[in-house]
């Protein structure tokens, strides 16, 4: 047939298998990620405005969202967003990075192991 190439060569490599590499990557995120919302803390304004509160992470993204929410004041208790916003944006740049540590650690590995 036109177009068909069929290889006769006896000595051909067989074909390597895809490498899983972004189960790596997910693995290193959801860690680090999970990780991060349990053992680290947030100082952030009390919604009445009068003093600080320190909140682990997941209960300030839990808390931040509603408070953002709400009805607009003035003063240091208002909103709150940009706040939140730099929070988020930081907490997802060090997941990918850890991530990123996982699928090396799981290339090198893979080097190493000869697969």
């Amino acid at each position: 047939m036109e177009g068909e190439v069929k290889s006769t060569d006896s000595n051909a490599k067989p074909v390597p298998r895809p490498r899983l590499r972004w189960l790596w990557f997910a693995g290193g995120f959801l860690l680090v990620f999970v990780g991060l919302l349990l053992l680290v803390d947030v100082t952030a304004m009390h919604p009445s405005g009068p003093y600080v509160v320190r909140y682990q992470l997941w209960r300030y993204c839990l808390a931040n969202p509603l408070r953002s929410s709400g009805r607009s004041t003035l003063g240091p208790g208002s909103g709150g967003t940009s706040q939140f916003v730099e929070t988020a944006l930081v907490h997802l740049v060090l997941s990918a990075a850890g991530g990123g540590a996982a699928t090396a650690l799981g290339w090198g590995a893979g080097r190493w192991l000869g697969r």
